[in-house]
């Protein structure tokens, strides 16, 4: 079984980043003058577009788990892939967080290693939730 990362998150992440930099903007444009103000303010527009619409949707989409009969896969990574493994005997508890907002996040803790899957879908949360 595969599940990928709610695109809902990503979206809440996006929208709440979004105003945060606005306001940055906005206090630079009230506390600044002149050349700093405007660099600043690029800076800002830079990083956003960077960060909140080039590489935020390539974590999400890359952000993949794959359940299998004997172990639980967990890979990541934009520039550098990683990926984690952890064995369904050696796991010893297992830890959900479930919030309003789709952040849902389980815990996977075994002998000597942990894997956190964030950003599940209600029904994939409510899966791990069963499985154990």
């Amino acid at each position: 079984m595969e599940i990928y990362a709610s695109k809902r998150c990503l979206l809440y992440i996006q929208t709440v980043s979004l105003l945060v930099i606005f306001e940055l903007i906005f206090a630079a444009n009230v506390f600044l003058s002149g050349f700093l103000m405007i660099a600043m303010t690029i800076f800002l527009f830079s990083l956003a577009i960077i960060g909140l619409f080039i590489y935020a949707p390539l974590y999400f989409k890359m952000l993949k788990y794959t359940i299998e009969k004997e172990k639980i896969e967990k890979k990541s990574g934009v520039l550098k892939q990683k990926k984690e493994i952890i064995l369904i005997s050696k796991i010893q508890h297992i830890t959900t967080v479930k919030t309003p907002f789709s952040f849902n996040c389980v815990i996977l803790i075994a002998s000597g290693s942990k894997i956190v899957l964030p950003f599940l879908k209600k029904k994939d949360l409510e899966f791990f939730l069963d499985f154990y």
